[in-house]
């Protein structure tokens, strides 16, 4: 399993509009963050499977930025603007005969996720006028998908983790793969939290484990987690960089990057940061970048 991480940043992306910050008139590409979202491509048995997670308003730049070919289905965090609002731009690849239900392209969100794209994008499930181009899509909820009874979209495997973005339940995923050795290998996508509970980190264990109830073999390696981590000071909704070390130590994933950066920090002082207080060298903690790629199973 292949994930790109298609942006970084936080709502406002960097550069920052209207700023002339050190951080946003760096000449470092990887200072240069879109909206937080990932690309998952797959294939097994000669099956290949590809997945969005959220599609935020940089969707469009990043899809062509980043080649995106085909989508199979849409996993959504949450209803947030960055998140969400480039949804119409999913529309080539929601009418694409190949591979497209009858019903439309798949969309899994959690039941706020759900109502909210109902409410914002309504002239999507009403009859409009011929010519008026609109995604073809089936929303579907996310909360059916345990580590006993995971969705699974081609060779992946794919459960809902309820994760807080301040009072906001938002939707953390852990994609799972066969690796080359038939052994279990997951990624942990939890953006836009600033609370993950016990259950939940239980949760992730779960899934990475699997279930010998369905004729898996325990076990499993968490290879990444790509988790929230704003800035170095607090905020109301975000884990600060001290707060997601804290829940990437608890996590235990072999190798966690630092996703939804603001523009407060450049990416080399960032790196420095964590390389300075992880206290567990042998599992590093980074921050991500806009085209960072992520082997799982390899």
């Amino acid at each position: 399993m292949i994930c790109t991480l298609l942006g970084s940043g936080t709502s406002h992306g960097i550069p920052v509009v209207a700023c002339s910050c050190p951080r946003c008139l760096s000449a470092d590409p990887r200072d240069r963050r879109l909206r937080a979202s990932a690309y998952i491509r797959h294939a097994q048995d000669g099956v290949a499977t590809s997945l969005l997670i959220d599609a935020g308003p940089d969707f469009r730049e990043q899809a062509l930025r980043a080649g995106v070919a085909a989508i199979d289905a849409i996993l959504l965090t949450h209803s947030h603007a960055d998140h969400l609002h480039g949804l119409d731009d999913i529309r080539v690849f929601s009418h694409r005969a190949v591979g497209v239900p009858s019903g439309g392209l798949p969309v899994y969100a959690n039941q706020n996720t759900v109502r909210d794209v109902r409410e914002r994008f309504s002239y999507i499930f009403r009859e409009t006028q011929p010519g008026g181009g609109k995604p073809n899509i089936r929303l579907l909820p996310a909360e059916p998908f345990t580590p006993e009874s995971p969705l699974k979209i081609g060779g992946i495997e794919a459960v809902y983790v309820p994760i807080q973005h301040g009072e906001l339940c938002v939707a953390g995923w852990v994609l799972t793969v066969s690796g080359t050795d038939s052994a279990r290998r997951s990624l942990a996508y939890l953006t836009d939290c600033n609370y993950i509970s016990p259950e939940s980190i239980d949760l992730i264990r779960r899934a990475v484990a699997g279930n010998a109830a369905r004729g898996q073999s325990a076990g499993g390696v968490l290879e990444h987690v790509v988790i929230d981590g704003l800035r170095i000071r607090p905020h109301v909704t975000h884990f600060s960089f001290d707060e997601a070390l804290e829940c990437a130590v608890k996590i235990g994933g072999a190798q966690t990057w630092i996703t939804h950066i603001c523009h407060d920090v450049n990416h080399s002082d960032i790196a420095a940061y964590f390389a300075e207080r992880n206290p567990s060298p042998d599992k590093p903690v980074l921050p991500a970048y806009d085209g960072l790629i992520l082997h799982v199973g390899e």
